[in-house]
């Protein structure tokens, strides 16, 4: 009994639980293996017993005595199932070797949440609770209204060390600012404990967790006591209980935290209790059974006996082929793995039903037990749920000094407050009008670019190019929403995906662009090979390759969400290795190579300006992205989280969108728009009244006669019926004639068809250009019904003539050009000789090839269609 805090102790009473379980099992005949009587084989992983090593063990090189003790139990080859009461860093080697062989193990010791690897130990399981301490911790301080702790954790100890990982982890979730860590080894001196001291006064932290073996909590705890630690500022807590020396004056007001104890008064458990006086041949005076369950794991052990043999049994009853001879000589180790005792019915001591989770692990709540300072002492305070979404209140706590109320967390922080960015509050609104803003832009852009793709503007450009910089500039955009709220992993990998994947699309697409500007333009190379197939390997490689590195550095790196606390604010901020991996790193290099190609290319192709128009927005917009970044990356390093930083943030990208956005779409939103005033001026010049125009009355002398003949002659030639796209012509003089300078075309029936305006076209010499155009020289008005007299204009676009057939006429020795149209005919030009005629011939056709329909569509109109 004088070694209960030694390894020997610790051995001892686990041993006992197994032992008394397979003492229930073999004495009660039950239906779990009929007729089957269980042994014990026992193997160490530590050599005979030495009274130093006793003392002084604690797991450490254990694993050449591991990888013995497991070739031990492999030669041994009626053994088929184990219960490992070991070290967690000793389980580790033992736990991979047996996993690999098929050897079922379960731990009731083993607390290592590294052990919870599915791969690594597919058939060990344990009959407590590991990976998930944290969140129920955090239910405790949440109830006390804790926000700011310390963590010392057994940095050379397996168990100390991932239950130290798993209590940062939740901390950091829940916002719970860990102020103080501190990696204290096993053995360790005064300087150590001097330092530990000076960390937690420094932070001026009250609220201490410790992570690591229950020697090592003991032996902290105390050792504390003596620099003045322990007292009723303080409040300790673990996992594990300590194991006061012989003077136990600090035990008093120490939290222990273990896997909730069972109903005492259970038929089960009486049972359990009545064998282990039996076999321990103790009284419950000399060796209490409820301090064995609460603070030795007999429990845990008891649970591990009954959980095999119970899978064992169950394996049998499903499997009818199988026999006990089967299992006992290693013939069904193959269906040994853990999820066999997953669910097998049994109601434990320590959980009823006793279930493991998906990592191997009871799933089981946590009691909160307060020592009284009585020897070993402990009463039973409160209680977490089974998936540590609460905390409840048996009784009050005692803390040391006799208080029931949690003593502050620290000094008070009035003036630091939860940053916590919303849409509606200052400053998350202010990016609420960003996000709203700048994804306006990106969608007005693309649907431009879409309902204009005909323009020339647009097809200089590109419509690939176009789109897919809109697609960028919405992906820059939507990135903000996930900087509002408080940040996870999953938001701190969505908004680097969203701005890093608009960015590559921004910029390769402008790179791609230039690049063609240059072969095309600056070289003059027309005949590129699969011109298509390079320009979508230009748009499509870039962007699979970022989004493979993203993938490499979101699932590779380490990323968590951390706590900042600044004089002002408390903020969740993300953090991780991010872009000092490997893989961070190369990402970094590929952005930053494709910004320099871009930016070159941008500086070759500036030369094609005059020719295309197209040079200049790229070098603008790359320019905008190197400005930003060599600004808004220091400003961001030096601003402490809050509402400063998210501003520079989020402004650093609404600036991006709306200087691209005008880069790209501000030049081609001013061509359309002067196409569109050019036009309507043309046509307000055609329609505008020139009487004294001495160029047209000579036109009109010359070709006056010839037309009313040709247009008397059409009429007798095609009678046609009236409807509002055709004219009817008569031979019948009209009482308006008068009116009209061309006599032959009827105001009368020009009144019947209701045609919009009828214009007379006559083919233009313009030395300029050196071309034949087509111009206007008359248009009837129906509102004054008269001809009104107009100007050719020589720069006006040509209008286009459907049904179009012409010949060449000779008239009294005058050359004369007759146009004849699908619903009429009319007589352009007069000329002196065949030549000029046959030139004027050639012209019209080559007119009519390139003359762009869309001209129709502006507002010009057609003789031949009288609309």
């Amino acid at each position: 009994m004088n070694q209960l805090s030694e390894s020997s102790g610790f051995v001892y009473f686990y041993d006992l639980g197994v032992q008394t379980a397979v003492d229930m099992f073999n004495q009660a005949n039950s239906s779990i293996l009929p007729n089957v009587h269980i042994n014990i084989k026992r193997f160490s992983d530590c050599g005979e017993y030495w009274p130093s090593v006793s003392k002084d063990y604690s797991g450490k090189s254990g694993g050449f005595a591991g990888a013995i003790m497991s070739e031990d139990v492999l030669a041994n080859t009626d053994v088929i199932g184990v219960i490992g009461i070991e070290y967690s860093t000793v389980a580790r080697q033992s736990g991979e070797v047996l996993s690999n062989y098929k050897i079922p193990t379960c731990s009731p010791a083993s607390g290592s949440p590294s052990l919870t690897n599915r791969g690594n130990y597919p058939y060990f399981w344990r009959t407590l609770l590991s990976i998930g301490f944290g969140e129920h911790l955090y239910q405790v301080l949440a109830k006390w209204n804790v926000h700011r702790i310390a963590l010392i954790y057994q940095v050379d100890d397996n168990l100390g060390y991932q239950y130290g990982l798993d209590i940062i982890k939740s901390m950091n979730v829940h916002g719970i600012q860990i102020v103080a860590q501190i990696a204290l080894p096993t053995t360790f001196d005064r300087a150590g404990l001097l330092y530990t001291k000076t960390e937690i006064t420094r932070a001026d932290a009250r609220y201490i967790v410790v992570s690591g073996q229950a020697s090592y909590v003991g032996d902290v705890y105390h050792n504390m006591g003596t620099l003045d630690l322990v007292n009723p500022k303080y409040v300790w807590i673990s996992y594990n209980g300590i194991q006061p020396p012989s003077n136990n004056t600090y035990a008093e007001g120490f939290i222990f935290m273990p896997i909730s104890l069972p109903d005492f008064s259970l038929p089960l458990i009486q049972k359990a209790q009545s064998q282990f006086e039996k076999t321990s041949q103790t009284t419950p005076e000399q060796l209490s059974f409820k301090d064995m369950v609460a603070f030795w794991g007999l429990g845990q052990a008891i649970d591990c006996v009954n959980m095999m043999l119970t899978g064992f049994n169950n394996l049998l009853g499903q499997h009818p082929a199988f026999t006990v001879e089967m299992l006992a000589s290693r013939q069904l180790q193959n269906h040994l793995n853990f999820t066999l005792f997953q669910n097998t019915g049994y109601n434990g001591i320590m959980a009823s039903p006793a279930l493991l989770n998906q990592y191997g692990d009871l799933k089981s709540s946590f009691d909160t037990m307060y020592y009284t300072g009585n020897g070993y002492q402990a009463i039973s305070f409160g209680k977490t749920s089974i998936d540590a979404s609460s905390f409840n209140y048996f009784s009050a706590p005692v803390f040391r000094g006799g208080s029931s109320t949690p003593p502050p967390d620290g000094p008070p922080q009035s003036l630091a407050t939860l940053f916590n960015p919303t849409f509606s509050i200052y400053p998350g609104s202010i990016v609420t009008i960003y996000i709203v803003v700048t994804t306006t832009l990106g969608l007005a852009n693309a649907a431009g670019c879409l309902y204009f793709q005909n323009k020339k503007t647009i097809k200089r450009s590109s419509l690939t190019f176009l789109l897919n910089t809109s697609l960028g500039l919405i992906l820059l955009s939507l990135s903000l929403i996930f900087l509002l709220g408080q940040p996870t992993v999953l938001s701190c990998h969505a908004v680097i995906w969203m701005q890093v994947l608009g960015y590559n699309v921004i910029i390769s697409g402008l790179c791609a662009k230039s690049y063609f500007d240059y072969i095309l333009v600056v070289l003059r190379k027309k005949n590129m090979i699969n011109l298509k197939v390079t320009r979508a390997a230009f748009h499509v490689l870039p962007a699979v390759l970022e989004i493979l590195l993203l993938f490499l550095w979101s699932y590779f790196g380490s990323h968590t969400v951390k706590q900042v606390t600044t004089t002002t604010y408390i903020a969740n901020t993300c953090s991780g290795s991010g872009y000092s991996s490997i893989y961070g790193i190369l990402l970094t290099v590929y952005n930053v190579l494709l910004f320099i190609a871009t930016s070159y290319m941008a500086f070759v192709t500036r030369e094609a300006e005059v020719l295309n128009n197209e040079t200049v927005f790229p070098s603008l917009v790359v320019t905008a992205f190197g400005f930003t970044t060599i600004v808004a990356l220091p400003l961001l390093s030096v601003t402490e989280p809050g509402p400063q930083q998210l501003l520079i943030h989020s402004t650093s990208i609404c600036f991006l969108v709306v200087f691209t956005v005008c880069a790209v779409g501000g030049p081609k939103v001013i061509s359309i728009m002067a196409d569109k005033k050019r036009i309507n001026n043309e046509l307000r010049e055609i329609m505008k009244p020139k009487r004294n125009s001495n160029v047209l009355a000579k036109i009109r002398s010359r070709s006056s006669s010839f037309i009313e003949s040709e247009m008397a002659k059409t009429t007798k030639e095609r009678p046609m019926s009236v409807d509002t796209h055709s004219l009817r012509y008569s031979s019948t003089p009209s009482s308006r004639s008068q009116n009209s300078h061309y006599g032959a075309l009827k105001p009368k029936l020009l009144e019947e068809a209701k045609p919009k305006v009828v214009q007379l076209a006559v083919l233009c010499w313009q030395e300029r250009r050196g071309s034949w155009r087509l111009g206007i020289i008359s248009t009837w008005s129906c509102r004054t019904q008269k001809w009104i007299l107009v100007e050719s204009d020589k720069y006006a676009r040509p209008i286009l003539i459907p049904g179009l057939k012409f010949s060449g006429v000779v008239e009294n020795g005058v050359h004369k050009l007759v146009l004849k149209c699908a619903k009429g005919s009319l007589i352009i030009m007069e000329f002196d000789d065949q030549v000029q005629l046959d030139k004027c011939q050639a012209a019209i056709q080559q007119e009519i090839a390139l003359t762009d329909r869309n001209c129709l569509n502006q507002g010009l109109v057609s003789i031949a269609e009288g609309k």
